[in-house]
């Protein structure tokens, strides 16, 4: 059966991510079409180095994951992975490496678990038919927490649902394949009831005093257009994102605008490379220091320059 053989390669998919997880106990369940798994934790190195943010993973979390495999209608239907609740805590990178011990047993786990496919279907037409379940999966979340911490910041990001699929050339849901000559695919990703909320905690880590949201029932809409060298490739070559919504309306209290100056301070240093992290002396760390601070006040520069544009915007808009 078909299963058998394309099993080992969906459930290698889970067991990269996910800690504690044995597919060969869960195959009945994958076979049967439905598989259900809870309280999970995820393997945070590994979305580390394959997400390249400048934020270091503190913890993740699922509580509830859901896996379902159209076995009978493979070339038509999409498969759909359902999570209930995935919670995430970041900070920023610290420049400490990774001794890459993890990732070495996820991949020699992964090999395990693809070896157990059989010979009647070639290693070709099994990784031609993972790609083309993987391009066209139905992604849905319900209720995803991200939060930031920062010395006395603390910023919450909560989103009651997100929802991914492929779509065809006009933005239309559809079932695709990455084909010649276009070499594209397309998913429509909507994130519906965003609330952002921005707080200041004391020296022992607590939030003593909650402020009113700073963005409360967004919703937004981004089409992600992936470009492709060939039909082998792994990955995108060029990725195109575009963000769409109808409203944003953004409301800061006294005490959360130092804070949100601070962290637009920090998106800035991040892309203008100006972060300050633990380095040795190069010999040349006075004039370093001064190209620094010249960076350092032109980002400055630009954060004000936001915030007065943001400040214009609002009284015009009253």
């Amino acid at each position: 059966m078909l299963e058998s053989y394309l099993s080992p390669y969906l459930l290698s998919y889970v067991n990269k991510y996910i800690k504690n997880i044995k597919p060969e106990d869960l195959q009945v369940s994958l076979w049967g079409g439905d598989l259900v798994l809870t309280q999970l934790d995820l393997r945070l190195d590994v979305l580390e180095k394959e997400l390249y943010l400048p934020l270091s993973f503190v913890s993740g979390h699922i509580h509830e994951l859901k896996i379902h495999i159209p076995w009978t209608a493979l070339g038509s239907e999409p498969a759909v992975v359902t999570i209930n609740t995935i919670e995430f805590v970041v900070k920023l990178k610290d420049g400490a490496s990774s001794d890459g011990k993890s990732e070495s047993t996820v991949s020699s786990q992964t090999k395990k678990y693809r070896s157990g496919a059989g010979s009647e279907f070639t290693p070709g037409y099994i990784q031609s038919l993972t790609r083309r379940v993987i391009n066209n999966a139905h992604i849905i979340i319900n209720n995803l927490i991200l939060k930031y911490v920062e010395e006395d910041i603390v910023l919450s990001v909560n989103i009651k649902s997100v929802e991914s699929y492929a779509t065809d050339a006009v933005w239309e849901r559809a079932f695709i394949d990455l084909s010649l000559p276009e070499l594209v695919l397309r998913r429509l990703c909507t994130f519906s009831d965003i609330t952002v909320c921005l707080d200041k905690r004391n020296a022992s880590g607590k939030i003593e005093v909650y402020q009113e949201p700073v963005i409360y029932h967004w919703n937004l809409t981004t089409r992600i257009h992936m470009t492709f060298k060939n039909l082998a490739a792994k990955a995108a070559s060029v990725i195109k994102l575009s963000t769409f919504c109808d409203e944003l309306n953004l409301s800061l209290s006294e005490t959360q605008l130092p804070m949100y100056i601070r962290l637009v301070q920090l998106v800035l240093a991040l892309y203008y490379g100006t972060l300050d992290l633990p380095e040795t002396g190069t010999g040349n760390s006075e004039k370093e220091s001064e190209e620094t601070s010249g960076k350092k006040d032109a980002a400055a520069g630009n954060v004000y320059s936001v915030y007065s544009t943001y400040y214009e915007s609002s009284k015009a808009c009253k």
